[in-house]
């Protein structure tokens, strides 16, 4: 059993903090012990399914393949290798996979799913578009479920250098899409995330709405920067705490159906507040924000309600500007690492700290110093994202330092992101037990990006996950393809030479990505006594016969089960 809680940082639980943290920390703790003993039942009073006739991947450390999974409550209760259906009780549900391809419930180990609560409207996930006609495709079959009147949107996780004509969408080709809802598109660039990006656009209910909001869009429907974010700021204004709900549930409930059972959320950065409001990164148009007070709570809410469709671990984002810490001490003061459920669980804090971490000289400031100090002492796991391997070198000068009066192997320390990472670098790191969360560039990039050496990652034995950043896209499946491939959207060899086997990014998929929450014991493989994470694909990922690269990218779940619930079913269980 892991030991969450120690003498160094249980003395701290009622130190002085921000109030108003201190408050919505304890509304957090009270939903999250009533909601950890809820019921999670499918229909009717038997709880076992049993899953047979399938080709499962157990992932367990000796690479067992079995036929059969029979699922009791929240538990995997038997793995059989044997043909057949295995024993079971008189009242299960019996499922005959039809020689389906069976994996451990994927794991996420850094993206930003706390975007989605703060996002207006309805998501449409464009990365599968490769044409304006596809992008019109994917939004008119978005707005069939929804009313007249009701936003639809797209930030990130897509680029308009996908699609073969290289441009947004048009005003008009958008009302032919969607004519009686609006729409907001917004692109990641040329080159992915951040290079080239074009103005977002709308179509003509999305320009009249905005106009009477005050905000100005072009007779072509594109918003500039400052528009851009005018125009999230007013539609957040309009969402009610049931809008929060139901946009992370709606993009948890996509991402099920891609596979992913578990997020590690690294939050996100914040809106305008004092003391760090000129360092605030607003992002996608002003789209992607996290309050850190409320940011959370739909996630909360969701699970104390029986309706999360994934794991949760949640990573406090907080940017500091003085050693004082004011954030990041309030939030160690006035919460528990490792508070929560299976469910819902407090994982540490991060991607951010403080800010900046570094001076014009490269020396660490005092804030992030003092920081890192801080978190270790408190017993705290901690996820920074790093840049290049020059950022690499300083963050772990600074770490080494800790480590020598706090050890932070035992805290699960991670690098996200690791571009450029060479071994020495790699060779330090696993010295102090720490871990690398690999980020998803490959697929958006164009080849001119700086990204992470995979192989040379996995070759050096240290802790390695895979952590989309998402959304970039959210869909695992898309960083699949370029792990194996080395290619990107289109096709174009980026990162030859530090391919992966399929079997070995399922790995960094699976049971790799459950050490860093010390869920190792309980998740990231199909074996008896874990709990029921189990996924049945659309197709034999592991077999290049019958899904040959390039169909890699279109794999998604036919099932999703997280904890012996039903999250995702295309038509599997009848």
């Amino acid at each position: 059993m892991t030991r969450w809680y120690t003498t160094t940082n249980m003395k701290w639980l009622f130190g002085k903090g921000s109030v108003r943290l201190l408050i919505s920390v304890s509304v957090l703790a009270t939903i999250l012990s009533a909601s950890s003993a809820l019921p999670q039942d499918r229909a009717g009073d038997c709880r076992e399914l049993v899953l047979h006739n399938g080709r499962v991947a157990t992932m367990d450390a000796r690479g067992t393949t079995a036929s059969a999974i029979v699922i009791r409550d929240d538990r995997i209760t038997l793995v059989s290798t044997t043909p057949g259906i295995p024993p079971h009780s008189s009242c299960a549900k019996v499922v005959d996979l039809a020689g389906r391809r069976v994996i451990p419930g994927m794991i996420d180990t850094h993206d930003h799913v706390s975007y989605s609560a703060a996002r207006p409207g309805y998501e449409v996930h464009l990365d599968s578009a490769s044409s304006v006609a596809d992008v019109q495709s994917l939004i008119r079959a978005r707005a069939a479920n929804l009313k007249a009147g009701e936003w639809i949107i797209a930030i990130e996780g897509w680029s308009f250098a996908h699609l073969a004509e290289k441009r947004m969408p048009t005003l008009n080709e958008l009302d032919a899409a969607a004519p009686n809802n609006p729409v907001l598109l917004e692109s990641h660039g040329l080159g992915g995330l951040g290079t080239d990006t074009p103005p977002p656009s709308t179509n003509t209910r999305g320009k009249t709405w905005l106009a009477g909001k005050g905000v100005e869009v072009s007779d072509a429907g594109l918003l500039s920067e400052r528009a851009s974010t005018a125009a999230f700021d007013a539609l957040r204004a309009t969402m009610t705490f049931e809008d929060r709900k139901r946009s992370m549930a709606d993009v948890l409930s996509y991402t099920a159906s891609m596979g992913l059972t578990m997020h590690m959320d690294a939050g996100g950065p914040w809106p305008s507040m004092p003391e760090a409001s000129k360092v605030v990164q607003t992002g996608g148009g002003g789209a992607s924000i996290v309050d850190p007070f409320t940011g959370y709570l739909p996630d909360v809410a969701l699970e104390r309600e029986g309706r999360l469709p994934a794991r949760m671990r949640l990573m406090f984002y907080s940017r500091n500007l003085t050693p004082e810490l004011p954030y990041l001490r309030a939030r160690l003061d006035n919460q528990m690492m490792g508070f929560g459920s299976d469910w819902l669980r407090v994982y540490g804090v991060g991607e951010q700290v403080a800010q900046p971490y570094f001076d014009a000289e490269g020396q660490p400031t005092p804030q992030y110093e003092a920081a890192v100090q801080l978190t270790a002492e408190r017993g705290w796991t901690l996820q920074v994202h790093v840049n290049e391997l020059d950022d690499q070198l300083r963050h772990a000068a600074v770490w080494e330092r800790v480590n020598v009066h706090t050890p932070l192997a035992p805290l699960r320390w991670t690098m996200a992101h690791v571009p450029g990472i060479d071994r020495p670098m790699l060779d330090r790191l696993k010295a102090l037990g720490v871990g690398v969360s690999i980020r998803g560039l490959q697929y958006l990039s164009e080849g001119d990006r700086v990204l992470p050496p995979i192989r040379t990652i996995v070759e050096s034995g240290i802790h390695a996950s895979f952590g989309s950043d998402g959304p970039t896209p959210m869909s695992p499946w898309r960083h699949m393809y370029s792990i194996v491939t080395g290619k990107n959207h289109a096709g174009k060899l980026i990162a030859g030479g530090q391919t992966l086997s399929r079997m070995e990014a399922l790995r960094l998929y699976t049971i790799n990505g459950a050490w860093f929450s010390f869920d190792e014991n309980k998740l990231g493989s199909i074996e008896t006594g874990k709990l029921a994470d189990v996924v049945v694909l659309s197709d034999d990922f592991l077999d290049p016969a019958r899904v040959p690269d390039e169909a890699i990218k279109n794999l998604r779940s036919v099932l999703t089960i997280v904890g012996g619930r039903i999250v995702h079913d295309a038509g599997v269980i009848r």
